[in-house]
């Protein structure tokens, strides 16, 4: 036999055993990180809630339960440390991405810088995984605002995306969202569509070809909910709505802390948040305002409900394809929640404080991980953890190594640490000697070895601050300021000082200096010019969508009109979409408001919207806002229409209203606009600019009698 068919015989016989070598081998984890957008710590069933959340709870029954995992309070923020391992001021998220955002200040670039980092995706992609997202982003990339899609999730490392590049959008609009770099396909004319089902399904789709293909994946499915817009299906929300009524909020927080605690998930010593419901100011609550957060209560439950049913539909599909043991599983929020400001104190309990504040009850999240074959199961967890330790978990149970380089980049050591030895049940490991930083507009946090949290707050709009000490490991719920004790002031300066320490590598600025600092994007993109931004439309201004709908219960008559609030303090007036082209005033559909009042009475019906997602407006200091629309009179003795125009968060005011008077409205379809500039800065009271508010009644507060009257094509421009 020749030297060359020896070889050959030898190569084959090789190629063979290493065949079979690899087909022994066990294959590499598939990785899942389900995360929702503004649930509060005790918003799941599992850690006390009301809300049902049985698919999340069975995660536990596989899994491990943490007591504390530490977000970052803010979306992009938590987004960013998330998929990058490293502090959101290190890669230029030190506050939220997107219009009005950016700046020069390299912890604050406004979108996920590619310099000195590099994402799970990339690296697990670069490994042979495939890479899948499902639905919210909001680090950059949106293309009026980032030349080329430089920061789409496409552009680090995702195969495949839909969803929504921005921080918000329509629950019920599919054109809202993206599918990889193109506009979503509307799914012909289903009256069902709903966003959150929508993000599921496309993630058993691309699990099931990943599992075809023998390939490992990656899946970050990013829910929305229960992020504003507060929307939610009719067989979700509806179930809510008798629980949330204002003399049981009281208890609705008591239970949701004894619950934690029978559990096990927080400890019998602990404290509720400190908040008292004052009899003064929630008997005094208008009726309205009542009826609203009940309202607002059960639609966030609904959205929730929704998140639950994905989770088990995604679970369910790992099941029937054999992947289940292999598969690792992490769920968790971005930040606490800020749905209603009255409620907050129920939707973060035990914990005080909500999005946006440095205060446990907005960096503390719930937090499961589920990977049967090899963790040990039903284990609660004391040790605190971070998103900065999931990418290190991540690689770790991969069997990634953290380079380095990656492509041309230096990248700057991992800041978390791998958590599978504590997943693993080693009783020895606690992620102890280390410490966690925070800084979000003017707050400072420091926590050092699972026990002292040193917190400095920081009043936006007075630039009056306070500091705190607390020992989180006898005072969990920060009841506690040790700041004045002789101990305290001693700690407080060591942790004070390596806070500075900290802000000096990170890049993080005081306040005021970031404010300044902020720009549009189309400075810092010289290649999109600013007519690219100038103009653009309230979505749905013409009230095109599922009038078969229902989606908030208030009125007798009240039919949908995506992205819309109805309301009617009354029980006898209606509102209800109209589905006509020769009447409408532009497009098929308007919107009809009927008093149905016999006599004399007041009444307080009608429509207003506070724009989110494609339509959002977030007011920027320095640009004019118009707002147009049509309206007209139909019938009745008070041919009046009150316009209200302001900035607030959907249910919390700012005191900033641009415009707002009652005036007869003619019996033709007219023409009315408003005109205003914004000349200072908005700030809810967790720190989040707010929106852009629109409000239609038949004369607020009146007298109505048998009135008919009609809106359509609304519409703002940007100058």
């Amino acid at each position: 036999m020749s030297r060359i068919r020896i070889f050959l015989y030898l190569f084959s016989i090789c190629c063979c055993l290493r065949q079979n070598l690899l087909a022994e081998e066990p294959g590499r984890p598939n990785i899942i990180i389900f995360m929702t957008d503004d649930a509060g710590y005790s918003d799941i069933s599992l850690y006390g809630s009301e809300i049902q959340t049985p698919h999340i709870d069975q995660l536990a029954e596989r899994g491990v339960v943490f007591r504390t995992f530490y977000n970052n309070a803010r979306c992009s923020p938590t987004r960013a440390s998330l998929l990058t391992g490293l502090y959101p001021h290190s890669v230029g998220v030190g506050d939220l991405c997107g219009e009005g955002y950016a700046s020069d200040l390299p912890g604050y670039a406004g979108y996920l810088k590619h310099t000195n980092n590099a994402t799970i995706a990339e690296l697990l992609g670069n490994a042979g995984y495939e890479t899948l997202l499902s639905g919210k982003w909001h680090l950059g990339g949106e293309p009026e605002f980032s030349a080329g899609f430089n920061s789409h999730p496409m552009r680090r490392g995702f195969d495949n995306f839909y969803g929504l590049l921005g921080p918000s959008a329509d629950y019920f609009e599919p054109q809202q969202y993206w599918d990889g770099f193109e506009p979503a396909e509307p799914p012909g004319n289903d009256p069902n569509w709903y966003s959150e089902d929508a993000f599921g399904d496309k993630a058993v789709e691309w699990i099931e070809d990943a599992v075809a293909e023998e390939k490992p994946f990656f899946l970050h499915l990013a829910f929305k909910a229960p992020h504003n817009p507060r929307q939610a299906l009719d067989e979700d929300y509806r179930p809510y709505l008798p629980g949330y009524a204002k003399e049981l909020w009281p208890s609705v927080m008591t239970d949701r802390v004894e619950k934690l605690k029978a559990n096990g998930i927080i400890p019998e010593e602990w404290g509720a948040n400190g908040f008292e419901f004052d009899d003064a100011y929630y008997d005094n609550m208008p009726e309205e305002r009542a009826q609203n957060l009940r309202e607002i209560a059960a639609i966030k439950a609904g959205a929730i409900v929704s998140a639950d049913r994905n989770v088990g539909k995604v679970m369910a599909a790992l099941d029937r394809l054999g992947q289940t043991g292999n598969t690792l599983v992490f769920f968790f929020s971005d930040n606490g929640s800020a749905l209603a400001h009255d409620l907050n104190n129920i939707w973060n309990a035990p914990f005080r404080g909500s999005k946006g504040d440095l205060t446990e009850g907005g960096v503390a999240s719930h937090c499961i991980v589920q990977w049967p074959d090899d963790i040990s199961a039903r284990r609660i967890v004391s040790a605190k953890a971070d998103v900065l330790d999931i990418m290190p978990t991540v690689l770790d149970a991969a069997g990634v190594k953290y380079p380095e380089q990656f492509k041309e980049r230096t990248l700057h050591p991992l800041e978390g640490v791998s958590l599978m030895p504590l997943l693993k049940d080693h009783d020895s490991f606690t992620v102890t000697h280390r410490k966690l930083f925070w800084e979000l507009y003017g707050q400072k946090a420091v926590i050092q070895d699972n026990k002292w949290k040193y917190y400095q707050s920081y009043d936006t709009k007075t630039g009056v601050s306070e500091e705190f000490l607390f020992d989180l490991e006898n005072d969990g719920t920060e009841l506690n300021n040790l700041i004045d004790t002789p101990q305290g002031r001693e700690i407080a300066a060591g942790l004070r000082a390596d806070w500075k320490e900290w802000a000096n590598r990170v890049g993080a600025e005081a306040y005021s200096v970031v404010k300044s600092a902020r720009k549009e994007f189309h400075d810092q993109n010289p290649s999109i010019p600013p007519a690219a931004i100038s103009s653009a439309q309230l979505v749905n201004g013409s009230f095109e969508g599922r009038s078969s709908r229902q989606l908030v219960p208030p009125g007798p008559s009240v039919d949908e009109a995506p992205g819309w609030r109805a309301f009617d303090t009354t029980g006898q007036n209606s509102i209800r979409l109209v589905t006509d082209p020769s009447g409408a005033s532009d497009g098929n559909n308007y919107i009809e408001i009927i008093s149905t009042l016999s006599g004399s009475g007041l009444g307080d019906t009608g429509v207003d919207v506070t724009t989110t997602g494609a339509g959002a407006f977030v007011l920027s200091v320095g640009k004019t806002y118009t707002v147009s629309f049509d309206a007209k009179w139909v019938s009745g003795p008070d041919n009046s229409l009150n316009v209200s125009i302001r900035a607030q968060d959907g249910s919390r005011d700012v005191g900033a209203q641009f415009a707002g008077e009652s005036f007869s409205l003619a019996s033709d379809w007219t023409s009315y606009s408003y005109t205003f500039d914004v000349t200072e800065e908005y700030r809810l009271p967790n720190g989040e600019s707010p929106l852009l508010y629109i409000g239609f009644r038949p004369k607020n507060g009146g007298t109505l009698q048998e009135e008919t009257i009609r809106i359509d094509h609304v519409q703002v421009t940007v100058h």
